[in-house]
C-alpha cells in the first residue's frame, strides 16, 4: 500500500493527537481547503480498508484515532513507508522529490507542506522548484507557481506519463538495483512489478514478441504506470490515441491482450484510452518484431522524396531515389514519424560533435526537415535533424570524388570475429596504403564476390588453397617478421598496373559519420539484444549450440542457420579464457540481422577441451553480411574476458544483472575510449 504525501500528513496529525482533530485544524496545518481535506480523508479510508474502522470521523468534532497502541504503531509504520524520512536530503534528490509529487498531485500544492516535507526554508524550495521547471520544460510541461493558490502542472495525462516514464528510468538508470530510492518511492512497488513481469511471462504469445530483454522490460515499466495511474483515478481519456491505435491493428491486438492480462490479474477495470495510449508506445518501441506499418512507409516515401529534391536544390548535386542511401534514410524516417507523432523525442549522443564539426551539414539538414514539418505539422527537436544530417552527409559524398590510391585487402580467418579483428587494428595501424574492405570467415569465401568487391590483396590467418590473390598468412598479432612479408607483398601488388583505374576513395565526413552511426547502433543492438539463460543440465557443446540457436532464433530457418554456422566454427577447437572458467562461443551467421551477446550459466553442466568445465559461456552473433562495426564491438567484449579478470568473475556468478552491469562497463570504456 503506497500513500500520498497528503494522505501520509493527514494520517500522521491523526495519530500524533490524543482526541478529535478537527477538519479546520488540519486544513490550515496542510495549507489546504476544508474540502480538500474531506476528500483527501475518504480515499484514506478507502486505502485502510479494514484499517479504517480505526479512524473515527464525527461530524462538528472532526476526526480520531480509536484503537491499541499497537495498532497506532502499525499506522505511524505505514506513514513512514509513504514519507521515508525525506529530510537531510541533498538537493538533486529534493529535485526528484519535488517532480514525484508535482507529476501524481491532481491538485495545487503550497510550498509550505513542501518546507515541512523536507525540512529546509522556503528559499532553498523555490530554488529547487527552479530546477524542476528547467526539466518539465525539456519534457514540454509547465510549471504554475500561484500565489495564494499553490504550485502545480499544466499538462495532460500522456505528457504526465511520459514525463513519470523518464523520471522512473533517470533515477533507476543513476544507480541500478535501487529503485526504491526516496525520490521515487512513490513511483515504485518493487512486488507489483514484480508480478507484471510474472504476469508477461506467463503468456508465450505475448513475452515472445520481444526480441531482447530491454524492450520487455521498458513495456513492463510501460504497463505498470498504466496500472498506476488508472488505480489513481488519472487514466487516458479517448482521444486521438485511440485513432493511432486503430491505424496499427497489430499493435491494437498485442495492446489488447496485455491490458486483458492486467485487468484479470489485478481486478481493474482499464479505460479505453488506455488501449490507444499502450497500442502508440507499441508502435514506437524497438525490439519488437515488427508490424505492418504500410501507412507509415507510404508517409516516409513522401518525406524522403521532398528531402531530397530540397538537399539537391541547396546543393546542386543530383542523389536520386534510387540507391542504397535513399533506402536507409527510408528506413529511417519510418520510426522517426512515430516519434514525432506522439512528441517523444531521442537522444542523439553525436549531436554536440555535428553541430561543432559538421555546421553546414547540419544546416542543411535543418533546412531539409521542413520536408518532414509539413507533412506531420510537427517541430523536428535537433536530436532528430542530426541524424538526417548523417544520412544526407554519407549521400552527399557518395557524389564526391577525391580519392588517394589505396589498395583493398580481405581479412579472412577461421570465424571472422575475434583473430580477425585484433589483426585489422595491427594492419590499419602498420599500413596507411592498405584498406581493409571486408573480414570474411574461410567458411564462406568467394572469390568471385571478392573480385565484385575490387579486392587486390587477402591476409590470412591460415593458408588459403588456391587463393587468386596475392595473400600473406600471419598471425593475428602482426609480428616483425611478418609485417616485413607483408611489405614485401604489397610491392608486388604496387608494381601490378590495374586493369581499370582505381575507384577513388576519400577519408571524409560522410564515412565519419556513417561508421560513427554503425558504431553506436551496433552497441545498442548489444545492449537490446542482450540475454541470459540457464544451462543447467546442458552435456555437451554440441546442445549448449542447440539451445543457443533455440533462444536466439525467431523461425526454423534461422534456429537451422545459427546452429549450422556455430558447429562450423567449433571445428577449429573450442574457445575458452585462460582460467577455464568461461566458454566464448562466437560466430558470424544468417540467422540474425544483428548482433546478439548473451550469457548461458552452465555451473560446470559440459566438459570441453581437456577436461576443462566451464562455468558459463559467453554467446557472441554477429550477422553474416552485417556492418564492420558489429564485428568490432562483439570483438572488443570477447578480447576484454582476457584483459579484466573482474569481467569473467561477472560472467561466472549465474546473475543476469551482474552481468549484464558487467557487459556494459565494457562497452562504455570501449565506446569511450574510441571517441
Amino acid at each position: 500500500m503506497q500513500l500520498s504525501t497528503r494522505e501520509g500528513s493527514i494520517l500522521k496529525m491523526i495519530l500524533d493527537s490524543d482526541g478529535f482533530v478537527t477538519m479546520n485544524t488540519i486544513a490550515q496545518r496542510l495549507s489546504l481547503s476544508k474540502r480538500t481535506i474531506l476528500r483527501e480523508l475518504e480515499k484514506l479510508h478507502a486505502l485502510l480498508g479494514e484499517q479504517s474502522a480505526l479512524l473515527e470521523t464525527k461530524s462538528g468534532y472532526g476526526v480520531r484515532f480509536r484503537g491499541s497502541e499497537e495498532q497506532r504503531g502499525t499506522l505511524h509504520a505505514l506513514v513512514g513507508l509513504s514519507r521515508q524520512n525525506p529530510a537531510g536530503l541533498s538537493s538533486a534528490e529534493r529535485v526528484n522529490y519535488l517532480l514525484t509529487q508535482l507529476l501524481t498531485e491532481q491538485e495545487p500544492i503550497k510550498i509550505y507542506a513542501f518546507t515541512q516535507e523536507l525540512d529546509v526554508t522556503e528559499a532553498t524550495i523555490g530554488s529547487d522548484l527552479n530546477r524542476c521547471e528547467k526539466w518539465l520544460g525539456e519534457n514540454h510541461i509547465e510549471l504554475v507557481r500561484k500565489p495564494g493558490v499553490g504550485i502545480y502542472i499544466e499538462a495532460d495525462e500522456w505528457r504526465r506519463r511520459q514525463a513519470l516514464v523518464a523520471l522512473f528510468y533517470q533515477n533507476t538508470d543513476q544507480k541500478p538495483g535501487e529503485f526504491d530510492l526516496l525520490p521515487i518511492s512513490g513511483l515504485y512497488d518493487r512486488e507489483k512489478l514484480a508480478a507484471l513481469r510474472a504476469l508477461v511471462d506467463s503468456a508465450p504469445d505475448v513475452r515472445d514478441v520481444f526480441l531482447s530483454d530491454r524492450s520487455y522490460t521498458a513495456i513492463v515499466v510501460h504497463l505498470y504506470f498504466i496500472l498506476q495511474r488508472v488505480e489513481a483515478g488519472c487514466a487516458i481519456a479517448v482521444d486521438d490515441l485511440a485513432k493511432i491505435a486503430g491505424e496499427d491493428e497489430e499493435e491494437t491486438r498485442l495492446a489488447s491482450r496485455l491490458l486483458e492480462l492486467v485487468q484479470r490479474e489485478f481486478q481493474v477495470t482499464i479505460p479505453s484510452g488506455e488501449l490507444g495510449y499502450l497500442a502508440a508506445i507499441l508502435h514506437s518501441a524497438q525490439g519488437l518484431k515488427r508490424f505492418d506499418d504500410r501507412y507509415h512507409e507510404q508517409q516516409a516515401a513522401r518525406i524522403a522524396d521532398r528531402l531530397m529534391r530540397i538537399t539537391e536544390n541547396k546543393t546542386g548535386l543530383i542523389i536520386g531515389n534510387n540507391n542504397a542511401f535513399y533506402d536507409a534514410l527510408l528506413r529511417h524516417l519510418i520510426p522517426t514519424i512515430s516519434r514525432l507523432n506522439m512528441h517523444m523525442e531521442i537522444r542523439n549522443p553525436m549531436l554536440d560533435d555535428i553541430k561543432k564539426h559538421y555546421g553546414e551539414l547540419y544546416e542543411l539538414a535543418k533546412s531539409g526537415v521542413s520536408a518532414i514539418e509539413e507533412e506531420l505539422g510537427v517541430s523536428v527537436p535537433e536530436s532528430e535533424i542530426g541524424y538526417i544530417a548523417i544520412h544526407l552527409g554519407v549521400a552527399l559524398e557518395d557524389r564526391r570524388m577525391h580519392l588517394q590510391r589505396r589498395y583493398k585487402a580481405i581479412i579472412c580467418c577461421p570465424s571472422g570475429i575475434i583473430s580477425a579483428k585484433l589483426l585489422s587494428l595491427r594492419v590499419e595501424r602498420e599500413f596507411s596504403d592498405i584498406a581493409i574492405v571486408d573480414v570474411i570467415s574461410t567458411m564462406n569465401l568467394d572469390f568471385e564476390d571478392l573480385r565484385r568487391q575490387g579486392a587486390e590483396l587477402m591476409i590470412s590467418t591460415i593458408p588459403i588453397r588456391d587463393c587468386p590473390l596475392p595473400c600473406a598468412v600471419v598471425s593475428p598479432f602482426l609480428l616483425d617478421e611478418e609485417k616485413e612479408s607483408l611489405r614485401q607483398l604489397l610491392l608486388t601488388c604496387k608494381r601490378v598496373s590495374p586493369t581499370a583505374a582505381p575507384a577513388a576513395e576519400h577519408v571524409n565526413i560522410a564515412s565519419t559519420l556513417e561508421d560513427s552511426k554503425r558504431f553506436i547502433d551496433s552497441i545498442l543492438d548489444l545492449l537490446n539484444n542482450f540475454f541470459f539463460r540457464s544451462g543447467k543440465g546442458l552435456k555437451s557443446t554440441e546442445e549448449l549450440i542447440e539451445f543457443t540457436a533455440e533462444t536466439v532464433g525467431r523461425s526454423d530457418l534461422q534456429r537451422a542457420a545459427i546452429a549450422r554456422s556455430l558447429f562450423a566454427r567449433e571445428r577449429y577447437g573450442s574457445t575458452l579464457t585462460p582460467d577455464g572458467r568461461c566458454m566464448l562461443l562466437h560466430c558470424r551467421t544468417p540467422g540474425v540481422s544483428q548482433a546478439y551477446l548473451g550469457v548461458v550459466w552452465l555451473d560446470g553442466c559440459i566438459t570441453v577441451a581437456d577436461g576443462q568445465r566451464p562455468r558459463s559461456a559467453l554467446i557472441m552473433l554477429a550477422p553474416q553480411d552485417g556492418p564492420r562495426q558489429a564485428v568490432d564491438v562483439l570483438s572488443a567484449v570477447g578480447s576484454s574476458t582476457v584483459e579484466y579478470p573482474w569481467l569473467v568473475d561477472a560472467l561466472c556468478t549465474g546473475d543476469r544483472d551482474q552481468c549484464y552491469a558487467a557487459v556494459e562497463q565494457v562497452l562504455a570504456e570501449y565506446y569511450g575510449n574510441s571517441k
